[in-house]
């Protein structure tokens, strides 16, 4: 019951329409800001994605990348899971699972990534945490980007232990996912198998990343446009959901 409720109230979040973001999140990330899309969730195989003929994010005038067609919500075996472009995009979801009661404060966070994400974020405002109830869509594409979501949600005790993965030793970590029973945020970047980190063999990473799956209380995965390309994103999405 509290997955359906979980998965319903991100289907059914009234700002989950297409939306065009600027002057905010990842489009202030380039001078002069310029609006990016942001996709609505649907529920739908995590594989029957595509990229949009929207910009989702850029890293200059020259550097632009599209976004999903879509977001995506779905489950394997029964655990829900989340698929998105940009990887802030992950915290809507998590608040709302912290809502529902899919999460609990405290929780450990099993992050695969090329990249930290911790960057210290200068635009939430500092009482954001205090208000009685949290817009956690305004809180991940208003005052987030790709880099800074995470430190806001360890400073404010949702999130407890923080286990990065990036480089290939940080697996020998994650071999025994009994560690981090009884369950985790399992938050993955598809750049983790981008051909800067591609010295790490794809069979490794793969199986060791999979095996976190069964613990797992939720699973976000980002497509991440800018660093990694499409294609290489989805041939390892692909492999992470053979079974």
């Amino acid at each position: 019951m509290i997955v359906d409720d979980f998965i319903q109230s991100l289907l059914w979040e009234e700002r989950g329409e297409a939306y065009f973001m600027s002057h905010a999140g990842n489009s202030q990330l380039v001078d002069p800001p310029k609006e990016l899309f942001i996709p609505k969730y649907r529920y739908d195989s995590l594989l029957n994605i595509c990229e949009s003929s929207e910009i989702g994010f850029r890293l200059s005038e020259e550097e632009q990348f599209f976004s999903l067609d879509s977001y995506r919500v779905d489950t394997i075996s029964w655990v829900p899971v989340i698929l998105c472009d940009n990887h802030n995009a992950v915290a809507h979801a998590w608040g709302i699972a912290f809502d529902q009661g899919l999460l609990e404060r405290w929780v450990t966070c099993i992050h695969i990534d090329e990249h930290s994400d911790l960057w210290e974020n200068k635009s939430l405002p500092e009482d954001f945490f205090r208000q009685s109830s949290i817009d956690w869509w305004e809180y991940s594409h208003k005052y987030c980007n790709v880099g800074n979501y995470i430190r806001p949600l360890i400073d404010n005790s949702y999130i407890g232990d923080f286990i990065r993965v990036e480089w290939e030793e940080d697996l020998e970590s994650i071999k025994d996912p009994s560690k981090f029973l009884p369950g985790y945020i399992l938050n993955i970047d598809l750049d983790y198998w981008s051909e800067d980190l591609s010295y790490i063999p794809w069979p490794k990473s793969i199986a060791r990343v999979r095996a976190l799956f069964a613990h797992a209380w939720l699973i976000t995965i980002a497509t991440s446009p800018s660093f990694i390309p499409f294609p290489r994103a989805y041939k390892a999405l692909e492999e992470l959901l053979k079974w």
